[in-house]
């Protein structure tokens, strides 16, 4: 679905993001051990964040590709910036989601 609205719509960031947060989860999941995974998800942030970087949702996804991609420094300055917009809905993020992550970033290790 997020490809369709990207289609109709190539400048609405949160279809970027959601389309990321499929790739990283189909990565995390370990549904793929494919690091390209990883990397489209990446660049599927990035273009979000270039769009709108106002959108937590794309600073929440970065900052879990950035923790699959071994920059945990990088990930922290991500998710406060999440905080730092008060957006507590995701079902990703919080303590649990940040847990999970460590969890599965040393499963990749």
């Amino acid at each position: 679905m997020s490809e369709q609205a990207i289609a109709l719509d190539p400048t609405y960031a949160q279809a970027y993001s959601l389309q990321g947060f499929t790739y990283w989860a189909e990565w995390a999941l370990q549904w793929s051990q494919d690091l390209q995974t990883v990397e489209r998800a990446f660049a599927l942030a990035q273009q979000a964040l270039a769009l709108d970087d106002s959108l937590p949702q794309a600073h929440e996804l970065m900052g879990f590709v950035l923790l699959a991609k071994k920059q945990p420094e990088q990930a922290i300055a991500e998710f406060e910036r999440v905080i730092a917009h008060g957006n507590w809905s995701s079902p990703y993020f919080g303590l649990p989601g940040l847990y999970r992550s460590f969890f599965l970033l040393g499963k990749h290790a």
